[in-house]
């Protein structure tokens, strides 16, 4: 079953929260675009609402431009930037674990002070080992002051 999707692109902002309902099917929310500027999408992004609880949204970044997160997202599912810069401008809400893969070419800004569990983390499509990850240790591929911190 192919995931359902929403996609922003450009320069484009938003504050609405961002709940998208379906029964048993993860969704996508894909942020794309190559301007100079910067998007942003203020309100929340959570998984969809579904009756079983397993279905989980997935937070896609392509293009060159960079798109920031201001909203308390408690989605858990994977976080994939392919290209260009995904701002999280804040540690994700209340029980949001997420995957997160980062390429070589693309960067996660982390614009928030302390640290945040995610459940896995890629770079350049090698999983990091358990520890502590920020803008020293990764520099690349994480920006800002937040740190990640993959559990043993």
């Amino acid at each position: 079953m192919r995931p359902a999707s929403c996609l922003f692109s450009s320069c484009w902002g938003c504050c609405s929260p961002l709940l998208i309902s379906g029964y048993g099917a993860n969704k996508v929310v894909a942020f794309t675009g190559d301007t100079a500027g910067t998007g942003e999408f203020a309100g929340s992004i959570a998984d969809p609402h579904d009756r079983t609880g397993k279905a989980k949204t997935e937070i896609h970044k392509t293009g060159t431009g960079k798109w920031t997160l201001s909203g308390s997202n408690t989605c858990t599912g994977p976080i994939t930037i392919s290209l260009g810069t995904l701002c999280a401008d804040g540690a994700p809400g209340p029980g949001a674990k997420p995957d997160i893969a980062t390429p070589t070419g693309s960067s996660l800004e982390l614009n928030f002070n302390g640290q945040v569990i995610v459940s896995k983390l890629t770079l350049d499509g090698k999983p990091q080992a358990p520890g502590y990850y920020s803008a020293t240790s990764t520099p690349g591929f994480l920006t800002g002051t937040g740190i990640l911190q993959v559990p043993r």
